[in-house]
């Protein structure tokens, strides 16, 4: 774009660093518009020769939006590409004060919106006839338990949309599953101090497979399917890349068409195989986060998006099989090892394991077969400061530990 660069705002993610690795292999242009200048992704030699620092969209969108329209103009920037789902919201908010040649990579607000508010995209897919776990709309906090025991226990609770506004303080949530009304009882509190009203999902159990799609008005140009072997908290781990399965793509289908999707999208499914069930979850709008996996395979999702939005090109996914590629983000998967070893849920999606098993499981993500999201040998950097950064939390948390028991 004649050295105009690319914005990608609020890129200080997995996803933004796939991003930028991404456009720097293809000589694009482009600032990190980043919150954390001290975040693994601003440490990349793609990336770290051109940061800018700007508000959380997530605490600040107005503020966010104003710096990052403010950037635009002085860079003279070519497009604007939201990184994450509060990027995607306030920006289309903001679409029509866009600088003169200014592209937002995304599609228009009417769309965005039935993805990013998880009670709208819940009834379209009930409309089409899609199943989906049970879920229950509460207006207020005094809702939560009587929706909980309706639902049964295991119960979800999620973010109702990404556009709500979340105080600082519980920034963190995003979903929670608990198991007994205690549990639920802490979180809703603490959900309540803040006035915040989460929608509520039957916990279904499965394996997690997520559909990466790239869609032009509604219909999928290309889709890929990964089933995660391994999951943390709220995040697949350990992901192989698996056939497209006819059934969960003609439910893709269904809802990218209904609102007429543009662009990038992933599509969340649990699939209980013992029921030959696959259960909707919801669509994300935006970059996942194990983007680099499928960018090692040749899916080349960022590209493609620049190319679209930018040029009108539809994208060529490539015909060679990539069935069983693996990749990981070896720090969750630490993290998940961790938890478990101290007696949390285990790793592994589908089964049990045991101590041993699950520590080389961890290992052997190191060796042939897998592929990193973070770590490149060309560009260290980034993957040994997220590990080294892990290890000082926990060595600061048993700091932590140990001064309350000498005080004890």
């Amino acid at each position: 774009m004649n050295g105009r660069p690319i914005i990608l705002a609020h890129a200080d993610t997995r996803s933004g660093l796939a991003i930028g690795r991404s456009f720097a292999r293809h000589g694009i242009d482009f600032i990190s518009a980043v919150t954390d200048q001290k975040h693994f992704t601003c440490y990349s030699r793609d990336v770290r020769h051109r940061l800018s620092q700007v508000a959380n969209p997530r605490i600040e969108p107005d503020r966010f939006v104003e710096q990052i329209m403010s950037l635009a103009e002085s860079a003279n920037a070519a497009a604007i590409l939201p990184v994450t789902d509060p990027a995607v919201g306030s920006l289309n908010a903001a679409r029509d004060r866009l600088p003169g040649q200014t592209c937002l990579m995304a599609p228009k607000p009417e769309t965005t919106e039935l993805v990013l508010d998880k009670d709208k995209n819940v009834r379209i897919a009930e409309k089409l006839g899609i199943p989906h776990p049970r879920t229950i709309e509460v207006e207020s906090p005094a809702q939560i338990a009587a929706a909980a025991e309706e639902l049964g226990y295991p119960v979800v609770l999620k973010r109702r949309s990404q556009q709500q506004l979340i105080p600082p303080e519980i920034d963190d949530f995003t979903v929670e599953i608990v198991y007994n009304a205690e549990e639920l009882n802490n979180v809703a509190n603490r959900l309540g101090k803040y006035d915040v009203v989460p929608q509520l999902q039957e916990f279904v159990v499965g394996e997690m497979h997520n559909i990466c799609c790239f869609a032009s008005q509604g219909k999928i140009i290309a889709a890929q399917e990964f089933v995660s072997v391994r999951r943390g908290k709220h995040e697949g781990i350990t992901r192989k890349v698996v056939d497209v399965d006819s059934t969960r793509m003609r439910y893709a289908e269904k809802l990218l068409g209904a609102i007429r999707w543009e662009g990038v999208a992933g599509v969340s499914f649990v699939v209980n195989k013992e029921r030959n069930l696959s259960w909707y979850l919801e669509t994300n709008g935006r970059f996942w986060g194990s983007l680099q996996g499928s960018v090692n395979v040749g899916w080349d999702f960022p590209y493609w998006a620049y190319r679209y939005f930018l040029h009108n090109e539809l994208p060529a996914p490539p015909t060679e099989s990539v069935i069983g590629r693996v990749s990981c983000y070896h720090t969750a998967d630490l993290v998940a090892l961790i938890t478990f070893l101290r007696g949390g849920p285990s790793p592994v999606t589908v089964g049990k394991t045991g101590k041993f098993a699950a520590i080389w499981q961890y290992l052997r993500a190191f060796g042939p077969g897998y592929e990193s999201d973070v770590f490149r040998w060309s560009d260290p950097v980034p993957a040994m400061l997220d590990h080294f950064r892990l290890v000082g939390r926990y060595w600061n948390g048993f700091l932590r530990r140990l001064r309350h028991s000498d005080q004890g």
